[in-house]
């Protein structure tokens, strides 16, 4: 299959590059000239995927640890049922502007030192939630412990990585979709191992995510920054930067990672309360329902999704086909309302169809930072994983809300938000890539 225009080797040309003059661009450009020697899942590729699947299963685990228990713990301390959303939201908001800062260190320092710093963060923040005595100080150390995360470093150290193998695009893609897997199980550990552990074991449960982030902070102070990782100068391009947030394509990324983030927390919220209020079962049920789910997803993210994009032509061709089976599949889901199993086996199939999106938006916000010649795949990738927090932010109570007031009604409009979202990526992406131009 011959590689389009988004799918192309790295590093872009530098005469195909919009570096409108800025020297800077051009000596950047030449931290990834070093000849590529590895290929793509060889035990040196693995090797390398390691540090970003380890760290980001760190946090996810010590992310996921209050989730199960904060309706209990929130009781305990006798204070207001909304308090569970509001530190819910906060630990989230914490991780959108977490997520954008650490990219953007991560162009000006490297992602090594800037993994360092954040884990460093999860430590203390990870092992202070379980010595809250007040919800409010649980709210705040929550903020903090999402604001520390790792994820987009963790990224970006991955990207910039993937330049030492024969097909550095090839190696993004089978390594990001290990990154999301290893990340999405790990949340489930998470929340699983704290709802063992039970609520009044809850402040051991959060020093063991302390000692796993201590464990992972130890180890990476055996890693130094490689060539393809470390920056040429503290100088970042401000015309490259101005450039990516007028990219239409890059806008349109970023619109679809909200709907990701949104539906991600959203449907969860709402699979919840069908099985509740709707089939009456009970939470062991929809325990072992979640489990089921992650299973499906981490092995749908490590075994399928490579796979699947090197059968279409570029990740955005799967980006939009996603968009247009979630408008067909929620548009109808409501019709199996009366068959539980169909019902539950077919949110499955929302969540797996919207889950590919996760990793397709870490493969494509890099690839429009490049276009550009400018290395700031971390600002780019900061960025894209602050848009999928806006979306998780918000999911749960606009969901819960739509649902009170209509239940069904939900899934109409979450179905047309889709089809609006395909239509964007369409005209912002593919019709760009068709009429052999860049996506900007």
């Amino acid at each position: 299959m011959e590689v389009s225009q988004e799918m192309s080797v790295l590093p872009v040309p530098l005469e195909e590059c919009d570096t409108e003059g800025n020297e800077a661009a051009a000596v950047q450009l030449q931290v990834l000239d070093e000849p590529v020697l590895e290929e793509v899942g060889s035990r040196a590729f693995w090797r390398v995927m390691f540090t970003p699947c380890i760290v980001s299963s760190m946090d996810y685990f010590g992310l996921g640890m209050v989730i199960a228990l904060l309706p209990y713990i929130v009781a305990e301390s006798q204070a207001e049922t909304y308090w569970v959303g509001i530190i819910i939201t906060a630990q989230y908001l914490g991780v959108l502007l977490g997520s954008i800062g650490a990219g953007v260190m991560s162009d000006y320092r490297g992602p090594t030192f800037v993994l360092k710093v954040m884990v460093a963060g999860d430590i203390v923040f990870f092992s202070l939630s379980g010595m809250y005595e007040k919800v409010w100080f649980l709210l705040v150390v929550r903020f903090f412990a999402g604001a520390f995360t790792p994820l987009t470093p963790a990224l970006a150290y991955l990207t910039d990585s993937c330049q030492q193998f024969s097909n550095p695009m090839q190696a993004r893609v089978k390594g990001i979709a290990a990154w999301s897997a290893s990340a999405s199980i790990s949340f489930t550990f998470g929340t699983a191992f704290s709802a063992f552990m039970g609520v009044e074991n809850f402040h051991i449960s959060c020093f063991v995510s302390g000692g796993t982030a201590l464990c992972t902070f130890l180890y990476l102070q055996t890693l130094k920054e490689t060539s393809t990782q470390m920056r040429a100068e503290t100088y970042i391009a401000p015309q490259g930067q101005l450039n990516l947030f007028r990219s239409f394509a890059f806008i349109s990324l970023l619109a679809s990672q909200v709907m990701v983030g949104f539906l991600f927390t959203g449907t969860l919220s709402i699979l919840g309360l069908i099985i509740e209020d709707g089939y009456g079962w009970p939470a062991t049920t929809f325990g072992a329902i979640m489990i089921i789910f992650s299973i499906s997803t981490f092995l749908w993210q490590m075994f399928c999704v490579a796979p699947i994009l090197r059968q279409v032509p570029t990740p955005s061709h799967a980006l939009f086909i996603s968009y247009c089976f979630l408008v067909l599949l929620l548009g109808t889901v409501y019709l199996l309302y009366p068959y539980p199993v169909a019902f539950v086996g077919a949110m499955n199939l929302v969540g797996l169809a919207f889950s590919i999106n996760i990793p397709i938006g870490s493969i494509l916000a890099p690839q429009d930072a490049d276009k550009l010649g400018v290395n700031i795949r971390g600002t780019a990738m900061g960025y894209a994983r602050g848009a999928f927090n806006l979306g998780q932010t918000l999911g749960p109570a606009t969901m819960v809300m739509i649902y009170d007031s209509e239940p069904w009604a939900m899934f109409g409009c979450v179905s047309m938000l889709c089809a609006l979202l395909a239509g964007l990526i369409y005209c912002g992406r593919i019709a760009n890539i068709e009429k052999g131009t860049t996506e900007r």
